[in-house]
C-alpha cells in the first residue's frame, strides 16, 4: 500500500500541473486528512455509484491517456472543496491556474500590419459504394497573414492522402477500386489574397472579440448560448453537446491573435465551467508535444468518441484539439482503432510582410 506521503503528493502533482508536485509536510498532510475524513452526504450506497461510474469512464476513456493515480485521485478530492471564492460553481482547477498563465502573457506585438497563424489539420474522408465503406487520412497545413482591415492571404498545403488502415484499403479493393479522390492522392499548394473584411476579430455570429466579457462566468453563459443558436454558425444543431460544440469554439478563440491575455484567461475558466468538460489528464499531441487535456465524451457520430483540447500549462498556449473515435462504427473496418482527428495550432504573432514568418511571440511548438 502507497504511503500518506507518496498519496498525497501524487495528489498535489494531478491539481497542480504548474507546480513541482512536491507536497509541504505539515499543512498538506492536515488537509489530505480533513478531506478524506470528509462523509459522502449520501452515504455508502452514493460512494458505490460513483466509483461504479468512475470505473466505466475509465473503461470508455482507455485508449486517449493513461491517466496517472494522482489525477483520478484528484477529481475525487477536489470535488468536495470550496470554490475560489463567491458564489456559484467553480471552474477545473487545472483552468483555473492556467488562466493565470494566460493573464500573465504578453499581447502581439501592435506595431506590425499583420497577425499570422499556422496549423495543421488531419481528417478522416469516408466513401461508401458497392455495398463497402472506406476512410483516408487528409492532412492540411494553413498559414494565415491577416491585416487590421481584415485583408490577408492563406497558403494551403493540402495531401498527400494516405489510408486510415489496411482494411480502409481492402474494402475500397473489394468496391471496385472506384475513384472517389477529386484531387487525387498527391500534394497540393494553393495561395489565396481575400480584400478588407474577409478576416476579422469576431466570432461566428457577429460579436467581437474586443467584446467578450471577461468574467468567467458571464463568458460560459455567452458561450453556451452562442453554441446553441443555430444561426451563430457553431455546430448548433448538429446533435452535439454543449461541451463537445464549446471546445471547438473557445479552441478558436484562444489561438486567435486578436484575443487579449485578460480574454484568453476567462476563457480558460469559462470552458471548466461548461457542464460536462471534465479534466482528462497530461497527454502528448500528435507531434508529441507535453500538455493539458480537458474534453467531453460522446457518441452523436455513431461511435464512442472523445473530444479534447490540450494546452501547454505553462505557457496557457493551444496547442490542438483532437477527436478520438474508439471504436469503429458498425459500417467501418474495424481495424486502426482508436483513429484520431486533430488540429494542431503550430505558431502565431506578428510580422512585418505578407508571407513573412512572425517575430517570436507565440510558439505553441516549442
Amino acid at each position: 500500500m502507497r504511503s500518506r506521503r507518496k498519496l498525497l503528493d501524487e495528489t498535489m502533482r494531478a491539481a497542480d500541473p504548474l507546480g513541482d508536485g512536491e507536497a509541504t509536510a505539515a499543512v498538506d498532510e492536515e488537509l489530505l486528512a480533513s478531506i478524506l475524513a470528509t462523509p459522502s452526504p449520501h452515504g455508502g450506497r452514493e460512494h458505490a455509484r460513483q466509483s461504479r461510474g468512475l470505473r466505466a469512464r475509465t473503461r470508455r476513456r482507455r485508449y486517449l491517456v493513461a491517466m496517472p493515480v494522482g489525477a483520478a485521485l484528484v477529481a475525487a478530492l477536489v470535488a468536495g472543496l470550496p470554490g475560489g471564492g463567491g458564489d456559484g460553481p467553480s471552474t477545473l482547477p487545472v483552468l483555473a491556474r492556467v488562466a493565470e498563465a494566460a493573464a500573465a502573457q504578453a499581447p502581439v506585438e501592435g506595431d506590425l500590419p499583420y497577425l499570422y497563424m499556422k496549423t495543421r489539420s488531419t481528417g478522416v474522408s469516408t466513401s461508401v459504394a458497392g455495398g463497402h465503406a472506406w476512410s483516408v487520412l487528409e492532412p492540411t497545413t494553413r498559414e494565415q497573414w491577416i491585416a487590421r482591415d481584415g485583408s490577408g492571404r492563406v497558403r494551403a498545403v493540402e495531401g498527400p492522402v494516405s489510408w486510415a488502415s489496411p482494411a480502409d484499403r481492402r474494402a475500397w479493393q473489394a468496391s471496385g477500386r472506384i475513384p472517389f479522390l477529386a484531387g487525387g492522392w498527391g500534394r497540393h499548394v494553393s495561395v489565396e489574397e481575400f480584400p478588407a473584411g474577409r478576416f476579422h476579430n469576431f466570432l461566428p455570429g457577429g460579436t467581437a472579440l474586443s467584446d467578450l466579457p471577461t468574467d468567467p462566468r458571464e463568458l460560459a453563459a455567452l458561450l453556451e448560448q452562442r453554441v446553441r443558436d443555430p444561426k451563430a454558425g457553431a455546430g448548433a444543431g448538429n446533435g452535439f453537446s454543449v461541451a463537445v460544440r464549446s471546445l471547438t469554439l473557445v479552441a478558436e478563440i484562444l489561438a486567435n491573435p486578436f484575443a487579449s491575455p485578460d480574454l484568453r484567461a476567462a476563457l480558460y475558466e469559462a470552458e471548466g465551467l461548461i457542464p460536462g468538460v471534465e479534466y482528462l489528464g497530461h497527454v502528448k499531441d500528435q507531434l508529441g508535444r507535453h500538455g493539458v487535456a480537458v474534453g467531453a465524451q460522446s457518441a452523436n457520430s455513431g461511435a464512442p468518441t472523445v473530444y479534447s483540447l490540450i494546452f501547454d500549462p505553462r505557457t496557457s498556449q493551444v496547442l490542438a484539439t483532437q477527436t478520438e473515435t474508439l471504436e469503429a462504427p458498425s459500417a467501418l473496418p474495424d481495424e486502426g482503432y482508436p483513429r484520431m482527428e486533430s488540429l494542431l495550432y503550430l505558431e502565431s504573432g506578428a510580422t512585418g510582410s505578407l508571407g513573412a514568418r512572425p517575430r517570436p511571440a507565440r510558439s505553441a511548438a516549442g
